[in-house]
């Protein structure tokens, strides 16, 4: 018996490292991924709707990080605090110099400027 849940856990992990394997594949085909230069390029951009992509887009990723653990922004700080940062020091980043997704670009700003 134990022999046969074993094998049927066996076939679901494997369905769903496939499913999850395709997606994956999905998303970076389609090219999804916002990287470093391109969200630093638009959050410098000077249109409203620029600004308030760029402040959505940056406060997910600082929610991501706080959630994580990775740094501890203080709750008085706004949306629009975090973009400006963000357009501040994203040059100087790691993240930026090789231009790796976005995220870990935010990430890297916040972390030198709300560590925990």
């Amino acid at each position: 018996m134990a022999m046969k849940k074993n094998k049927s856990w066996r076939l679901v992990s494997s369905f769903l490292c496939a499913l999850l394997s395709f997606f994956t594949s999905q998303v970076l085909a389609e090219g999804t991924l916002l990287f470093t230069k391109d969200v630093a390029f638009h959050c410098t951009e000077p249109t409203s709707e620029m600004k308030q992509y760029c402040d959505g887009l940056i406060q997910g990723y600082s929610d991501f990080a706080v959630m994580s653990d990775t740094v501890c922004i203080p709750p008085e700080v706004k949306s629009r605090d975090l973009a400006n940062a963000f357009s501040t020091y994203i040059e100087s980043t790691e993240a930026f110099k090789v231009d790796k997704p976005a995220l870990f670009g935010a990430v890297e700003v916040f972390r030198t400027l709300y560590p925990c």
